[in-house]
């Protein structure tokens, strides 16, 4: 049972909701649902991995999300972020410490 805080000192600013993988994406659609009807802007959905199954990115933007942004772990048309960079970044750190 997931419950959203108080949300009217918020309600000025677009809500950001980050999950580590989104796959259904039903916990993030309770989560929306109940935002929009406390009256928040849409949200910024937002996850390391997009599995996005059974249809989850239509879910989620059917529910209120404003938009769905993925890292690009797995390839998807949510790919917004790249962490490319940064984790040839920590490879080369953990290379050069030996």
């Amino acid at each position: 049972d997931v419950r959203i805080p108080d949300v009217e000192p918020f309600l000025g600013h677009t809500p950001v909701l980050v999950d580590d993988i989104i796959s259904s994406g039903q916990t993030m659609v309770n989560v929306i649902r109940q935002m929009r009807q406390a009256g928040t802007r849409p949200p910024v959905c937002v996850a390391v991995h997009a599995v996005l199954c059974g249809g989850a990115r239509e879910a989620l933007l059917a529910a209120g999300a404003s938009t769905v942004v993925t890292t690009n772990t797995i390839a998807d048309s949510t790919n917004g972020i790249d962490i490319i960079p940064m984790l040839a970044s920590a490879v080369r750190e953990r290379l050069y410490e030996r």
